[in-house]
């Protein structure tokens, strides 16, 4: 994970502030960061450091499952008694997805898995909306199927050929060790090009009625049922944003 200063990080900060009211409930520290996506895009192990005073998580590469628009990189946490660990068979397991995002001429993000073309990128519109078909470039081949014909796919085919495709990656992942700790790495709502990793904070979480299959009594305590109702009143009184553009960057 790369280091973003400190004014960046305070502005991505301000930009996402209800995200991260809402996100760091449960946290008991946290950090902006920005993940290094070329680790992901290797088939090699590589180790993360949430805080600088915590010890490297190292991560062994277990399956890695690529698209064009995400990758899932499946592994396995390496500890101290990792020989014991194996013997008895068990294991600190790890998924890191990875989302790529467009960019727009506005610099507004968009995932590039809501993106894809219906129709061959070959296809252009031209200022009476008619399809005409570029001529492919020395070497290029395969087939380009029909063209955007009507008004819908046509406005669609415009917009995605304006759309600078895959110009950054977003990072999720939960990392666990062997002595209890949890740390979350989340991208920015409005900023996915940046994340914040926070470590969960063991005293503040709770069991929920969503805890127990529908069939299951509800054990939760007086206490545990009262610390559901205070974090639903507290996620309902945060500020609703709406139409909020999700940026590739901030200034």
């Amino acid at each position: 994970m790369q280091k973003v200063n400190e004014n960046k990080a305070q502005r991505l900060a301000e930009y996402n502030t209800v995200f991260l009211q809402d996100q760091l409930y449960f946290a008991s520290r946290h950090r902006i960061v920005k993940a290094d996506t070329k680790v992901l895009l290797e088939d090699d192990d590589f180790v993360v450091t949430p805080f600088s005073d915590v010890e490297p998580i190292y991560i062994k590469q277990g399956s890695v499952q690529r698209g064009q628009d995400q990758t899932y990189w499946h592994g396995l946490v390496q500890t101290k008694h990792q020989s014991e660990l194996d013997a008895y068979g068990i294991s600190l397991r790890t998924t890191i997805s990875m989302h790529a995002w467009d960019l727009d001429e506005f610099g507004n993000a968009h995932l590039s898995m809501m993106n894809r073309f219906k129709h061959s990128p070959r296809w252009k519109i031209d200022e009476t909306n008619t399809p005409i078909l570029e001529v492919p470039a020395e070497g290029q081949i395969g087939t380009t199927g029909p063209p955007p014909l009507t008004p819908e796919d046509i406005e669609r085919h415009k917009r995605l050929k304006k759309l600078n495709k895959r110009k950054f990656h977003s990072v999720s992942a939960t990392f666990s060790t062997l002595d209890g700790k949890k740390y979350v790495l989340a991208p920015l709502k409005y900023t996915p090009k940046y994340s914040v990793i926070y470590e969960i904070d063991p005293n503040k979480v709770f069991l929920t009625q969503f805890d127990y299959p529908s069939e299951t009594e509800d054990v939760r305590s007086h206490g545990e049922i009262m610390q559901t109702l205070q974090y639903q009143t507290f996620r309902e009184g945060l500020p609703k944003e709406v139409n909020k553009a999700v940026k590739g960057d901030i200034e």
